[in-house]
């Protein structure tokens, strides 16, 4: 607390703080306005027993601390002098380089939001990330916008805090990090500190990211220079225009693979294997010891994959060590709410049980069903879509599971990352669209379910069986489970990978990881995204009238196409190179009918 106090007196001048407070300032000596271009400051020279207050929401008046003193723009100086600097002035900062702080409660609460796009309600706690990108207010102030783990969204703003980047009170902010060849995300857990919480590993670097380098990102596919303040200011300007033009990999967004790999999939790993790396990095007394035949035989009886179930358990029983497994066998903090975790969480006979009633019914049942209200996507994702939309309070709950995925990996040597082939919807569209999943690769088949009952899913992510598309549809493995004469969906536990196929129109999907059977699909050399966009021929990064004379003279065979740019001109992707391919291409050219 200051030392010194300045007395209240009849003059009060009232700033609005971004916080939803007001500071009333008053003296007996006369203010002096000092115009300063578009800033308008108040300059005084104060007495040694003034005082600054606020009124609270209550409508008392309270002795402002020294940390709220800086928040509100005043500025004291010696010899005890203060500036007023304007609301206005603090907007046009705040609308530039904005920081939302959701640190601002207990770990015991969350905070509510709404999805901007969707209406859709979420919820996140401050105490596993604080920080995320500011996109604005609304009109009366009492909303803030912001991006956080894939979610634009709107939160009270008297729930959060924001701040400007260059504020002492932002020390640090999230970001994503290149370390011999990998990509990895420091999360920041307390703005005013310059550490990181947690520096999760999310794959193998993409081409575009380079060795050494730092970069922000608050939905982890498009990447902003981190190394100065030019590149936060570009990432929320694309953020409010709903582009990522100016990010560094525009047109090769990426995504992490186990936090993408669908759960109705199965590990190449054993239950002898799996043993032995949980045996190797956990105490005598962790629960999760010797759970390998578990974990595969629930794997393969309710479809959901082993290595995404134990990524699940290491994250929230912190190796089976917690109190909750240690008193409850729960190792995967079912019904441990934040406001009381230890004595709601549900308690199990054994660790096995916990792991058959997490397969069995939250997973195969409810988060892979998509009629019940907890399905947002079959995979861990983040706060637009999969599990942890509705899982979990930590926004990067997803990503920490995935990291586990991914030491487990690593630990034999990545034979299990990349084996299967992954299609993300929607992937250059940021107002995203329904996806029905049928019965069959027609439009007029049956609608077996949707991808999200009420709404639309950013980044939806699906199995592509065949690792090519037929008649305009790929082949997939079905989230949830399809009745015997594939007239629609069922709720039960059991699950069967031979049985459980669908189809999804090829329509605004990209294909981002290659599986590792398939010689079908062209993508980057580390299996992360793709090289090239549809239509490009010459592989050049655009679609230009150089890709339509390319696919003209391979028509009148004048000079015949073959390998990646044979795939890339069969634009309509029905198998063939013929004049539809070159009229989608000049279409797209002049505007009239874009292909992405």
């Amino acid at each position: 607390m200051r030392k010194k106090f300045f007395q209240l007196s009849m003059l009060v001048i009232s700033l609005t703080l971004v916080m939803g407070l007001f500071i009333n300032i008053s003296n007996q000596n006369q203010v002096e306005a000092e115009d300063e271009g578009e800033n308008t400051y108040a300059t005084e020279q104060l007495s040694e027993n003034a005082i600054f207050t606020k009124i609270d929401e209550n409508g008392n008046t309270v002795i402002v601390d020294d940390e709220e003193l800086e928040e509100s723009g005043i500025i004291v100086e010696e010899p005890l002098k203060y500036k007023f600097r304007s609301a206005v002035s603090r907007d046009d900062i705040l609308k530039e380089r904005g920081v939302v702080n959701f640190r601002t409660k207990s770990s015991g609460s969350n905070t509510l939001y709404v999805e901007d796009s969707t209406g859709r309600e979420g919820y996140t706690n401050g105490t596993y990330a604080a920080d995320a990108a500011y996109l604005g207010h609304n009109s009366d102030r009492t909303k803030v916008k912001f991006m956080l783990a894939g979610v634009i969204g709107w939160v009270n703003a008297s729930e959060v805090q924001v701040l400007d980047f260059s504020d002492s009170a932002v020390q640090t902010l999230s970001k994503y990090y290149v370390k011999n060849g990998r990509l990895y995300h420091g999360i920041v857990t307390n703005l005013s500190s310059k550490n990181y919480s947690s520096n999760l590993d999310v794959g193998p670097k993409p081409s575009y990211l380079k060795e050494g380098k730092q970069y922000y990102s608050y939905d982890g596919h498009y990447f902003y220079d981190y190394d100065n303040t030019n590149g936060y200011i570009v990432m929320l300007n694309d953020y409010r225009n709903d582009t990522r033009k100016n990010s560094v990999n525009p047109n090769n967004p990426y995504y992490n693979y186990y936090q993408y790999l669908p759960q109705r999939s199965q590990s190449v790993y054993t239950a002898n294997q799996l043993n032995e790396f949980i045996n190797k990095n956990t105490s005598s007394n962790s629960k999760l010891r010797n759970l390998g035949q578990s974990l595969i035989e629930n794997q393969n009886k309710y479809g959901v994959n082993a290595m995404m179930t134990l990524g699940i358990a290491i994250n929230e029983s912190a190796w089976g060590t917690s109190s909750i497994a240690q008193n409850k066998n729960n190792l995967f903090g079912h019904e441990a709410y934040d406001s009381d975790p230890n004595g709601s969480a549900n308690k199990y006979s054994t660790p096995s049980f916990s792991i058959y009633y997490h397969t069995s019914s939250f997973m195969s049942k409810q988060y892979s069903n998509p009629t019940n209200w907890k399905y947002h996507g079959n995979y861990l994702g983040d706060k637009a879509s999969g599990v942890n939309l509705k899982y979990a309070s930590d926004p990067y709950w997803g990503e920490k599971a995935a990291h586990y995925a991914w030491k487990l990996d690593e630990y034999f040597g990545y034979k299990d990352s990349f084996k299967y082939t992954i299609g993300i919807k929607d992937v250059y569209n940021y107002q995203f669209t329904q996806a029905n999943i049928k019965s069959s690769s027609s439009n007029s088949s049956t609608t077996l379910y949707k991808a999200e009952k009420d709404g639309v899913l950013s980044n939806y992510a699906f199995i592509n069986l065949n690792n090519s598309s037929s008649n305009g549809f790929y082949k997939i493995q079905s989230d949830a489970v399809i009745n015997a004469n594939r007239t629609g969906i069922v709720t039960q536990s059991e699950y069967s990978f031979s049985k459980n196929y669908a189809y999804i129109s090829n329509k605004n999907v990209v294909i981002i990881s290659k599986g590792s059977n398939s010689s079908s699909i062209d993508v980057t050399t580390d299996n992360t995204t793709p090289t090239y966009k549809k239509g490009d021929v010459n592989g050049d990064g655009k679609v230009s009238t150089l890709d339509y004379i390319a696919i003209e003279n391979h028509i009148m065979e004048r000079s015949k196409l073959s390998g990646d740019k044979l795939k890339r001109a069969d634009v309509n992707e029905d198998g063939k190179v013929s004049t539809l391919d070159y009229i989608a291409i000049e279409n797209h050219i002049m505007g009239r009918k874009l292909l992405f």
